[in-house]
């Protein structure tokens, strides 16, 4: 028996960014499904059962999250610029010149042919069917207009996109699954800076890895080339606590003029002594989150660089210490990924360490406006050999959160070494868990990554957004440098694929 299945595109969502919402509807449907473009809803109930492992923080009110853009800041002098202008939105007249979609059946043996399509960007709307009960992934592209190609090329993005994977209800019941077009381009690696040169990953010509140069710089594990949602390239380093803007693969990356490090952000926070993460923010181009050594604690900063180089205006956000003491009192605490999704709210993840005894706690945090919202720490009293794990990176891509655990390796971190799983998690906008773990990908250190790409062993950073249904990940020790491998898993999670 099949059911009706509907794909909704909203293309305009700020940003360079559309959003598509899948409607899987029961056998009870009879006809046309009705369509109604939908972002992600307001009156999502968040006092519902907390998965294993997550938890609501009793002092919040239990009311649905908002998803207004207020900030919770002092009054700024008249001359700041509060970075309130949006991006022009994606025109379908004039930006896009096609739109693609693929539904591919993830069992193997279902019989069942890849639906391959075209969608028309100015009414982007189709109705197909599906088997109840069956997995599928759909993945949709967006080909640019030549003009805005022309203008994304030089930071190595050729086209928009995004893809889920998601199973259709046998009971009846409906099923969304949000798509959130993105820029979809190059995958770097974040350890791979030897001397000058940049080793980077070309999906159009996927066969080998390219090289880029850049000044004379120390490469950490902690250091992370991103984009944003407007498609600009940004290479964050942690030696130097400083991030430098991209604007030509073909160039070399100068690292002589930040666009913003400790000596700018001191102006307005004196007490800054690191930075250990940089993400940006959706919607407010030239808006950025940081996570920062402040004084003796780590704080979470927002900076605005919206005048350019230097000229930035920072606000300390939170303090993170006594939340990171409140789940591992006394140990060394660290942070490791920050994401943010297109309402402000900020993801942070961590470990604890108490030196020479463990067990290493780790776990996310989710802040909702500068207030601790949620925390996360996995669940490991099911017997799943899932402890001393450290979630080492976040990513916020299509309206979910990817958090990578990794094993802690030969690099000690509280006389622990050799031990964990490799896995990965997915969460939705309330942490809540839409993963089940041990995931099909997860495995357990085996003290080598001489494994190879080709499996999960220590996932680092994420490389990229997800492409093609993948995610692009960077899999190293995230304590020291090392060996270095280039992994794409799918959002499935049941494949790892090794990259050049």
């Amino acid at each position: 028996m099949k059911t009706a299945t509907k794909i909704l595109a909203a293309l305009g969502i700020a940003a360079l960014l559309a959003s598509c919402t899948l409607q899987v509807a029961g056998p009870r449907t009879k006809g046309k499904v009705r369509t109604i473009i939908t972002a992600r809803s307001a009156a999502h109930n968040v006092s519902k059962g907390l998965a294993p492992g997550r938890h609501l923080l009793s002092s919040l009110p239990k009311q649905p999250k908002t998803l207004s853009k207020s900030r919770l800041r002092a009054p700024l002098a008249a001359s700041r610029n509060l970075g309130q202008a949006k991006p022009r939105d994606l025109s379908a007249y004039y930006d896009i010149n096609s739109i693609d979609f693929q539904i591919v059946n993830l069992d193997p043996n279902s019989g069942e042919s890849p639906i391959v399509d075209v969608v028309d960007p100015n009414y982007p709307y189709i109705d197909i069917f599906l088997s109840p009960g069956q997995s599928y992934t759909v993945t949709v592209d967006v080909t640019l207009s030549d003009s805005l190609a022309a203008s994304l090329a030089p930071v190595g993005i050729g086209k928009f996109g995004d893809s889920a994977s998601f199973t259709v209800p046998d009971n009846g019941e409906d099923a969304y699954v949000d798509l959130f077009v993105h820029p979809v381009g190059l995958a770097f690696y974040n350890q791979a800076i030897t001397g000058t040169s940049i080793r980077y990953w070309n999906p159009a010509a996927p066969s080998t890895y390219q090289t880029g140069s850049v000044s004379s710089v120390t490469a950490l594990p902690g250091d992370k080339f991103f984009y944003t949602a407007q498609g600009l390239l940004y290479y964050f380093n942690r030696t130097a606590s400083a991030l430098y803007e991209w604007t030509n693969v073909g160039a070399p990356l100068s690292t002589a003029t930040p666009l913003f490090d400790l000596a700018a952000i001191s102006t307005d926070i004196p007490t800054i002594t690191q930075l250990y993460a940089v993400c940006p923010e959706q919607d407010y181009p030239g808006w950025f989150f940081a996570l920062a050594l402040d004084g003796s604690s780590i704080g979470l900063i927002e900076i605005d660089a919206t005048a350019g180089p230097g000229s930035v205006y920072s606000y300390p956000y939170v303090d993170l210490g006594p939340d990171l003491d409140s789940y591992n009192p006394g140990g060394g605490k660290a942070v490791t990924g920050l994401a943010a999704d297109s309402y402000g709210d900020v993801f942070v993840s961590f470990y604890n360490a108490v030196p020479s005894t463990g067990p290493v706690v780790s776990g996310v945090l989710e802040y909702n406006f500068g207030y601790l919202y949620a925390a996360y720490v996995p669940d490991t009293s099911g017997g799943w050999s899932s402890s001393d794990s450290v979630f080492t990176d976040l990513m916020y891509s299509g309206g979910l959160l990817y958090a990578l655990a990794s094993p802690i390796g030969p690099t000690a971190i509280g006389g622990i070494t050799n031990r964990g799983t490799a896995d990965i998690y997915t969460f939705d906008y309330y942490m809540d868990q839409l993963s089940s773990n041990p995931s099909p990908v997860a495995q357990q250190y085996s003290g080598s990554l001489a494994l190879g790409a080709g499996s999960l062993t220590m996932p680092n950073r994420f490389a990229g957004l997800v492409q093609n249904g993948e995610l692009l990940i960077s899999q190293a020790d995230f304590v020291a440098p090392g060996a270095e491998k280039l992994s794409a898993v799918s959002t499935d999670f049941r494949m790892v694929t090794a990259l050049p």
